[in-house]
């Protein structure tokens, strides 16, 4: 069993290639080999009802694409929760 971070800035509620692509692989891997996260920035209008979990981090809008945001990623609690799956 393995357990597996999946980083990217685009994931639902975007619609495009690489956000589903993530879906995809985060569900595959944690139905079939282990445990899956998905880390991104937060988006405002993301329902967080997933099979997995999904780990958010302070974002920004992108004025020429709305769709998008630019992540922040300073997060104690972000560092702590990768701290406590991946490393102990």
């Amino acid at each position: 069993m393995i357990n597996l971070a999946l980083f990217n800035e685009s994931f639902a509620p975007q619609v495009d290639g690489v956000a589903i692509t993530v879906e995809n692989y985060a569900q595959i891997i944690n139905e079939l080999y282990g445990k899956s996260y998905v880390i991104t920035p937060s988006h405002p209008k993301r329902e967080c009802n997933y099979p997995y979990p999904v780990w958010e981090y302070k974002s920004t809008p992108i004025n020429i694409a709305d769709q998008y945001r630019i992540g922040i990623p300073i997060s104690t609690k972000l560092v702590g929760n990768f701290h406590n799956v991946f490393v102990n």
